[in-house]
């Protein structure tokens, strides 16, 4: 036991730091190719693996300089120089990755946490260098490479600065503006009329904002080119959505007029793209890098370890050859990644959009699209069924066991939650529908309306009023529990005609979706949930009664439940005491069950209101949380619905620009 006790001191000792700054290295390289892929997938294990990465090389990085301080402290020999020449690198992997610089929101609003600490490991490997000045045949490399990952550091941080919400915010606001001289031109009113004189006070216009409308793309379909130059130009527009600011009632109508004559997939194309910027600017390096600034420091970094190499490269060597092998790791790692990173940046929408001039820069991205899938969010649905999870719901020893660990809802959710792809019918159908309601919306007060229905609009259209009660005289998340019910009920008990099939299966998505956002996504509907966890559990615990512990199929399932008798209604027999709503969904069912012609076409436009609904009454802060986690079609129907001007964050009154006073007739 103490020989290999011995032995693995002995090998800590020996290549504990060769380890560890290999490791720091390796997430740097895994960071730079994986963290992209967040966006575009909205699998939880992925999403965690990123996570751990992002965490890893933060403290493996620290944790290295640490060492690095030890070891030269402690042994002060001649691979000194060499512990201190990599030092800074560690620097250059702090300074992160350009493809994630935040892995929340949260991450930004720490940027000061963030500079603190990197001036502690920028101070701790000045301190190294300070020791190991003696005789350092590698100062010159040293410095260069301090320099670049001192410069790195400065990258993240104003990147973290600058996505920030209290900054993200003042950078939207216009030059303070005072208005008219009030007290100035009332005390001139007032000493014209003591001297008798006729004078009166005119508001002069404002200028006329233009707010481009691409009429050149109206008679045809967008190209790629177009799509990007359009989501650009509304990026600028709509970034303030985030942090809750207006925009004008010019900008409204201008936006609201090109969407108007879009097809589904133009539009959906342009909020994709849009949204891509959005998440460009708040999780990566984008916004401080594509600046005068930003190319000054990439120049200084890239160009200070090209240099550092060539030198390591021309002098004469006397270290081990794995601590040579190891260095020049180092810095081919550090050419590589930069190379990378700014091929990334110029195949990027900015640069697109920035060149799209260039012949060259066109012809590159045109052939990244060609050989890489070229998705901006993850194009998938989440699903969620409450007759599926009360069918696989755990043993009573088996939750109480994952209940212990506190990982109940992860481990259930995990087995419960499937995914569906976002169809072409589905998009088109939930494009078309925003669309009526937006040709319908021209004016202020008729958008705020169509902006707070969430069904009884689709109801009372199609002349099923006596269905109001399910939607009007219950709370929003009772009414999603009771409608999402009834759909599985509906769903299973048969197969419906040829006709509704598409309607039936878009439906029973939506519903599904809608669930999975109410319990497994509560941050998201919170303004909306009210006590949907209870009801939940309490719905969950009436199905247990009624099945008695009994596991049948899902079909089986639902045909049980019609079966039961209704007549009488079932919130009077409960009154107060549960707020399950399983049986009042039967009732619902058999409403729906009723209707005669175009069922499944009402209940999937009740869902798309009841989607709207939710999309509209989501921050978007929240929506933008989700950027960085696949993306939700939650958030495209919240900004798809935002360009067709059904909102609230529109602003009405008139800009004067100045007031003139004037005598006389």
């Amino acid at each position: 036991m103490e020989l290999t006790q011995s032995n693995v001191k002995k090998a800590w000792d020996t290549w504990n730091i060769q380890g560890f700054i290999l490791l720091s290295l390796s997430l740097q390289t895994l960071l730079l190719f994986l963290a992209p892929c967040r966006k575009r997938t909205s699998n939880t294990l992925v999403i965690i693996f990123i996570w751990f990465a992002y965490s890893a090389a933060d403290w493996s990085a620290n944790f290295v300089v640490g060492l690095i301080t030890n070891s030269v402290i402690r042994t002060p020999d001649e691979k000194g120089d060499l512990l201190a020449f990599w030092a800074p690198f560690l620097l250059l992997h702090l300074g992160g990755s350009d493809a994630i610089t935040a892995f929340s929101l949260e991450d930004n609003e720490l940027w000061i946490r963030y500079s603190l600490g990197f001036t502690f490991q920028v101070l701790a490997s000045v301190y190294i260098l300070y020791l190991s000045l003696l005789g350092n045949k590698l100062l010159f490399p040293t410095i260069l490479v301090l320099l670049a990952g001192t410069v790195k550091c400065v990258e993240r941080v104003r990147a973290l600065y600058l996505a920030s919400m209290g900054r993200f915010r003042n950078s939207m606001l216009k030059e303070p503006d005072p208005g008219p001289n009030y007290s100035t031109i009332t005390n001139l009113c007032s000493l014209k009329q003591q001297a008798n004189l006729p004078v009166r006070i005119e508001l002069m216009p404002g200028p006329q904002i233009v707010t481009e409308s691409y009429n050149e793309f109206d008679k045809s379909g967008l190209s790629d080119l177009a799509v990007l130059q359009c989501a650009c130009n509304y990026f600028y527009i709509f970034k303030a959505l985030i942090v809750d600011l207006v925009f004008s009632l010019r900008e409204r109508n201008a936006v609201r007029d090109f969407f108007l004559r879009r097809t589904p997939e133009d539009a959906f194309k342009v909020i994709e793209a849009e949204l891509n910027l959005v998440y460009e600017v708040l999780y990566t390096k984008a916004y401080s890098v594509r600046c005068i600034l930003g190319y000054f420091l990439r120049f200084i970094s890239f160009s200070s370890v090209v240099v550092a190499l060539v030198r390591f490269a021309l002098m004469e060597k006397q270290y081990h050859k794995v601590d040579v092998a190891i260095t020049y790791a180092l810095l081919l790692g550090a050419m590589t990644l930069d190379t990378v990173a700014i091929l990334m940046l110029i195949s990027s929408d900015w640069s697109v959009v920035a060149l799209k001039n260039s012949n060259i820069i066109r012809k590159m991205v045109i052939s990244r699209q060609r050989w890489f899938v070229h998705r901006r969010w993850s194009e998938s649905v989440p699903q969620y069924n409450f007759i599926h999870y009360y069918l696989h719901y755990p043993s009573r020893m088996i939750s109480r066991i994952v209940s212990f660990l506190g990982l109940f809802d992860f481990l259930v959710n995990m087995k419960n939650v499937s995914s569906k792809p976002f169809t072409e019918k589905l998009r088109d159908f939930i494009f078309y529908e925003l669309q009526i309601k937006a040709e319908i919306a021209d004016d202020i007060e008729t958008a705020k309306v169509i902006y707070s229905v969430r069904g009884d609009w689709v109801l009372g259209i199609n002349g099923v009023e006596h269905l109001f009660r399910w939607i009007n005289e219950v709370s929003y998340e009772e009414s999603l529990l009771l409608w999402h019910i009834a759909t599985e009920l509906l769903y299973n008990s048969g197969e419906g005609n040829a006709d509704d099939k598409d309607f039936r299966d878009m439906s029973k998505l939506l519903s599904d979706y809608m669930l999975h956002l109410l319990v497994v996504r509560p941050e998201i509907t919170s303004a909306m949930a009210g006590i949907h966890k209870i009801r939940w559990q309490d719905t969950l615990a009436e199905a247990m009664v009624h099945f008695q512990g009994e596991k049948l199929d899902q079909k089986l399932a639902c045909e049980r439940i019609l079966q039961v008798d209704t007549s009488v209604n079932p919130a009077i027999l409960k009154g107060n005491r549960s707020k399950s709503v399983l049986f009042e969904a039967c009732v619902l069912a058999k409403d729906l069950e009723k209707l005669e012609n175009g069922k499944w076409m009402i209940i999937g436009k009740v869902w798309v209101e009841m989607l709207s609904y939710a999309a509209s009454h989501c921050r978007g802060y929240t929506h933008a949380q989700q950027l960085s986690k696949g993306g939700e079609l939650l958030t495209l129907v919240w900004l798809l619905m935002v360009h067709f001007g059904l909102g609230e964050q529109f602003q009405i009154n008139e800009v004067h620009a100045s007031a003139k006073l004037i005598v006389g007739k």
